[in-house]
């Protein structure tokens, strides 16, 4: 399955890799290698994570939760295509990405 990226959640994930970098050489690095992970698995298996919880089924935004890091992929998906909306760290600013899910 196709996976593309909303350009916020590319942002988001460069602003997280490099402070991860500035803290650890190369955590960053684990960081978007985790991420890529992550991705691969919502290719394999789209609707094998639930929905975001709070939001409702009705926005079919899930949430997949990374083992290392506090980030979850917020993705959508949409015929073939998964569109991640956020690399969303989980304990700040909860749904901030929210509206983005309309800009598909």
């Amino acid at each position: 399955m196709r996976v593309r990226f909303h350009p916020a959640a590319t942002a988001e994930l460069t602003e997280a890799g490099d402070w991860y970098d500035a803290q650890l050489a190369g955590l960053g690095l684990d960081l978007v290698e985790e991420v890529g992970r992550a991705v691969d698995a919502a290719s394999e298996h789209p609707v094998a994570w639930a929905f975001w919880p709070g939001i409702g089924e009705a926005s079919a935004i899930r949430r997949l939760l990374l083992p290392r890091f506090p980030f979850a992929l917020a993705y959508v998906v949409d015929g073939g295509e998964i569109l991640v909306l956020a690399v969303a760290h989980v304990r700040r600013r909860p749904g901030y990405w929210r509206d983005r899910s309309g800009q598909r």
